[in-house]
This record gives structure tokens, C-alpha cells and sequence, in this order.
């Protein structure tokens, strides 16, 4: 829902006639420069600043065709899959340098650039991020 998703204020679709191209999975053609270097851009600059939170941060957003990132959910999950609150810093920083518009690039098709559903789960464990799916 655009009107309670985070980081929507001055984010617009580019074409609202149409689903987000890949609507029912993540769309992974969309990382700039890859899914290896967007990993290798988490690691370098995320911080563990004393943090011991495990479990999962799901991220769901789009990105549009102009590479804007908005309409961002965000879920924390502890180990067993269950709603929990992740300490407040760590969610903030890792949402925050995921949703750098440096990291994507727009989905172009045929010369036309599209809007794209997005979605990241970091698994996290005593603070560390351990994966980053998918």
C-alpha cells in the first residue's frame, strides 16, 4: 500500500496501466553493476555498531523507471519466522544503503525502461548480515 509504505513521499510509478515488471518475483536484472557488487557494497559499508539482533529483514519496494526506489515495506522477523522489532539502528542503516538509487537500474526491454518490483531478505545473525537474498 503506497499510502503507508516507507520512503513514498515524492516516489511515482511510471506507468500505474501495468504491474511492476517482475510483480510475482523479484526482478534481479535490475542491480547496478550486479547482485555480486550490491553484496560487496553492504559488506564494505554496513556497520555492526554492538548490535546482537538475529533473524531477517525483509525489504519489498519498487524501483521506477527512472531508478527512484519508494513504496518500501519493511518486515522483521526473528529466527523462527515470527514478527519481532530488529534494533532500530541496524534496520535504518541497511535500509538506507539498500535503497540507494546507485544501487539499480531501471528494467529496460526493447529501449523502454520499466518499473520493477524488488524484494531483499538479510539474514542476520548476533548483528552480522550473513546472506543477502534472493
Amino acid at each position: 500500500n503506497p499510502k503507508t509504505a516507507a520512503f513514498s513521499e515524492d516516489f511515482a510509478r511510471c506507468d500505474t496501466t501495468s504491474k511492476p515488471q517482475g510483480y510475482y518475483h523479484s526482478e534481479r536484472n535490475i542491480f547496478k553493476d550486479g547482485k555480486y557488487q550490491f553484496r560487496k557494497t553492504i559488506s564494505k559499508k554496513y556497520e555492526n555498531n554492538g548490535y546482537t539482533d538475529s533473524g531477517f529483514l525483509n525489504l519489498r519496494f519498487l524501483v521506477n523507471c527512472n531508478g527512484d526506489v519508494g513504496n518500501v515495506e519493511i518486515n522483521e522477523l526473528n529466527s523462527d519466522y515470527q514478527q519481532t522489532d530488529l534494533n532500530n539502528e541496524l534496520v535504518d542503516q541497511l535500509v538506507n544503503l539498500s535503497i540507494a538509487k546507485e544501487n539499480w537500474t531501471p528494467k529496460e526491454i526493447g529501449g523502454k525502461t520499466y518499473d520493477s518490483y524488488m524484494y531483499l531478505i538479510f539474514k542476520i545473525e548476533n548483528g552480522e548480515v550473513l546472506e543477502i537474498l534472493p
